[in-house]
Parts: C-alpha cells; structure tokens; sequence
C-alpha cells in the first residue's frame, strides 16, 4: 500500500521534472553548438595590469592583463582583453606593448575568453632569411646562387615528394633514401654541373649514405628504438596509427641527417684531391691518396668534435635534465638506456661513423678517377 502511494508521489514529480531535464539536455545541445573558436593575430595595445606570483611549484611567474588589437580575423580592428592576472592563466613569457601575438578567442564554452598561444615571429624569420640570402650571395656569388636554387629544391624535393609519399602509407625509410639520391644529384649538378668534381662526389656521396642508412638500420634495430623517443611523435599519433611507421620515420630522419654532414666532407676531399693533381699531374693516384688523406685526418678531428657540439646543441635542454637525476635518468646507466637519450646517442655515433668512412672513400674515389680523366680548367 505504501508502494502504491509512494508511485502516486513519485509520479507527478516525473511529469515535472522530465520536461526540465529534456530542456536541460537541449540547452547542452545548444551550448555545444554555439561553441565558436577562432585564432587570429593582435597587437599589445596596453598593459593594464602585471603582478608577480608564486605557483604551486614555488617558482616566479608574472602574471599580466592586456588589452589587444586584433589584427587579422572577424574581429579586425577591435579591442579585446587577454584577462591572464584576473583569471590566475600563466603564460610562457611576459608580453611588452606592440608586441605581435598569436591568440585564440573561445565563445561558447565552460571558460570563455582570450587565451595567447605564442608570439608571431614570422617576421623575424623573413629579416633572418634575407640576411642569409645578401650574405650567401655576396659572399659566394655565382655560386652562392646556385646553392641557393639547390637549397629551394631541396625542400621542394621534402616536402613535395617525401612527406606525401610517407604520409600515403609507403615506407618512410626506403622513400627518404630515394630522395636523398635526388638530392644529390640536383644539388652535384647544380653545383658543379656535368664535371669530373661532381661525378666523383655524386660517386661518393651516394656510397657513403648507403653506408650511414644501413649502421642507422642496424642500429635503431639491435637497440630496439621506437621513434616515440621524439617528442614531435606524439603530436602525430593520429597521423600514423601503425607504430612501425615511427621507427621508420626515425631511420629517415638518421639518412636526412648524415646526407647533411657528409656532402661537406666529400666536397672538401675531392677539392683537395682535385688542387693536388694540377701542381703536379704526374702524381700516381696513391701518393695523390696518401697526401689527400692527410688533409683527410685533420678533417675528421675537427668535424668529430664539430658533430658532437652540434647535437649537444640540439639536445641542450635535454643534458639539464640528464644533469638533474629526476627519473627517468637517477644514475648513468639507467640515462643512457632512456630511449630519449639513446636516440641520440646512436644519431651521433652513427653519424660520427658515416663522416669518418665517407672520407677515405671520397678520397680513393676521386684520386682515381681523376687519373683516368683530365681536369677541366
């Protein structure tokens, strides 16, 4: 009987609230639809409030409140408010008045509002480039154009045929190989054009990549990297669901890497071969070799230690850590095995490897083959 009159009650209120809930769930729909986001640039146009506060990491941070002007996007034109210090947002650094940054508007949502994404430093960039280009070409002239024509197409050659053809699902390390050759080519002909110079360093150069990719393939096998080491790789998880690719990518990245330290030394070696046979033509091509190589030695000792800081350069924020011994690095052993680490690691070795072997054999290469072709003066 309780039951009974307990339904009776219960009811009623069902009849109510159910509209409520239905409107409730609507108004979820509609907050959801509403949601609008859009990123645009805007200038600083004044800091209205700045404050230095303490986290909960006890670290510094300033806080600040900007009034923006938008400079791109719907808004064009009109002021909105970046409300950092109000609403307690840290940023990455502290922004000055005029200063260009990258914002996201969020309308819509649990927490509206202006939230800073970076600064535009685009322009930077373009002064940057423009100042290499003037450099490049009064310095190097004809043929500081030419490296530039290379340079274009080589991230043409990248970006055009490399990534698409590794993003449709071929094998990253087989395609990269395939443009490291072409690059090669382009850049030797472009360069040098049909000469002996360039057919003795297109010889080398080629023999000395299959040499870096197959201690990279070997390498990133026996040492069982992954490429998740890379913090680039977690943003394209969802690019690439097969965890293959990412070792793949990595074995690219180590060909891509050692096509860039080797064509420097093979040039210079070829170059001195090539100035040892017009003093004297006579010289057979072993003395050409043995005398090459002695400028050879000095190369290796400079551009081992040259290697290495250029990678330590790369991986500086990464040593701080090491230097730390908060886990995952509490002692030698157990860094080293880190797959961050060893990634880079085997990138050195492997690269110190090719640049040492690529040299005897740009030497032999071209000690030879201009004994059996006359240099064109």
């Amino acid at each position: 009987m309780r039951f009974y009159y307990l339904k009776l009650l219960i009811l009623p209120l069902a009849v109510i609230l159910f509209p409520l809930t239905v409107l409730g769930q609507m108004d979820e729909g509609l907050q959801t639809t509403n949601f609008r986001e859009e990123n645009f640039k805007a200038r600083v146009k004044e800091i209205i409030s700045e404050e230095e506060v303490v986290n909960d990491l006890g670290q510094k941070i300033i806080l600040q409140d900007l009034k923006l002007i938008a400079l791109s996007g719907s808004r064009q034109g009109e002021e909105v408010l970046f409300q950092g210090l109000t609403n307690q947002i840290t940023t990455k650094q502290t922004y000055n008045k005029g200063q260009v940054l990258l914002v996201t508007l969020r309308e819509g949502a649990e927490v509206d509002g202006v939230y800073i994404d970076d600064v535009w430093r685009v322009n930077t960039l373009y002064y940057l480039t423009g100042l290499f280009l003037i450099i490049a070409l009064f310095v190097g002239r004809g043929k500081g154009l030419r490296a530039m024509l290379s340079l274009l197409l080589t991230f043409v050659i990248i970006f055009k045929f490399t990534i698409p053809f590794i993003s449709s699902g071929n094998n990253p390390f087989l395609i990269t190989l395939v443009s490291s050759i072409f690059v090669i080519l382009i850049s030797m002909l472009l360069l040098y054009g049909w000469s002996s110079k360039s057919k003795a360093a297109m010889i080398s150069i080629i023999i000395s990549v299959f040499v870096a990719s197959g201690l990279s393939y070997l390498f990133v096998w026996m040492g069982n990297l992954t490429g998740f080491g890379e913090e680039e790789a977690i943003l394209l998880a969802d690019t690439f669901k097969n965890q293959e690719t990412f070792s793949g990518l990595l074995l690219a990245a180590f060909v891509l890497g050692a096509l860039g330290i080797l064509d420097d030394v093979v040039l210079t070696q070829i170059s001195a071969v090539e100035q040892l046979k017009k003093t004297n033509s006579h010289l057979h091509p072993l003395e050409v070799y043995k005398r090459a190589m002695k400028i050879g030695t000095d190369h290796i000792a400079s551009m081992i230690n040259t290697l290495f800081l250029a990678y330590a350069s790369s991986a500086f924020f990464l040593m701080f850590l090491i230097q730390s011994k908060q886990p995952p690095f509490n002692n030698f052993l157990e860094t080293i095995n880190n797959e961050v680490v060893a990634t880079e690691v085997v990138r050195v070795l492997v690269g110190s490897i090719g640049l040492v072997l690529a040299i005897p054999i740009a030497t032999y290469i071209a000690s030879f083959y201009y004994f059996k072709h006359s240099i064109k003066k």
